[in-house]
């Protein structure tokens, strides 16, 4: 007698075919699953917590009202990051609008400046913000998420060759960024050499 192995089913599979059904619970279990590695790639996709949260709301809206559509190709937290970054992309550029409508007005990092003193984790989120989105998309992904370069490009559609140049040229830019707290190149290699 042969015995054949049953595919195991994904638990977020599940969950997809109980709200399919009607059950409110099931969605409620995939907003407890996914929702805290979704706000982190909102806040650093937009820099501001309230943001964040109507981000990932709204996300989790569009997840709910478009489940029908979902043919579980990819992972679910693929799915869902994908129509996050897609709601990101748009808040993005309502801000810019609403950046550009306001000239003249001082900005923050500059107002900090005058104040004096630099911290890190203010300036990293401002270098973060400053990349170009295509950029800062990749490197929020794979930092923050830990999502795999094939994972990165079902999310965003491209190529996997394409999240690697990206996050290459993203990683660069941040490094550029954050050049004063990072130890110059020559004393990085010694502490390699004494190793």
């Amino acid at each position: 007698m042969i015995h054949r192995r049953a595919k195991q089913v994904d638990p977020d599979e599940q969950l997809v075919r109980r709200i399919r059904d009607g059950d409110a619970g099931a969605f409620s279990a995939i907003v407890d699953r996914h929702g805290a590695g979704l706000y982190r790639v909102a806040l650093a996709m937009c820099g501001n917590g309230a943001d964040a949260e109507v981000l990932v709301q709204d996300s989790f809206v569009a997840a709910f009202e478009g489940v029908a559509a979902f043919a579980g190709k990819a992972m679910l937290r693929t799915w869902l990051t994908r129509i996050l970054m897609n709601l990101a992309a748009q808040h993005r550029r309502r801000e810019n609008v609403r950046k550009a409508a306001r000239l003249g007005a001082v900005s923050e990092p500059a107002a900090r400046q005058a104040e004096g003193g630099k911290d890190f984790e203010i300036d990293f989120h401002e270098a973060l913000n400053s990349l170009e989105e295509p950029f800062r998309e990749v490197v929020v992904l794979r930092e923050l998420m830990g999502m795999s370069y094939d994972e990165i490009g079902e999310a965003l559609q491209i190529a996997a060759g394409t999240v690697e140049s990206r996050l290459f040229r993203g990683r660069q830019k941040l490094k550029e960024l954050l050049a004063d707290y990072l130890p110059p190149d020559d004393v990085l290699r010694s502490r390699r050499s004494e190793q």
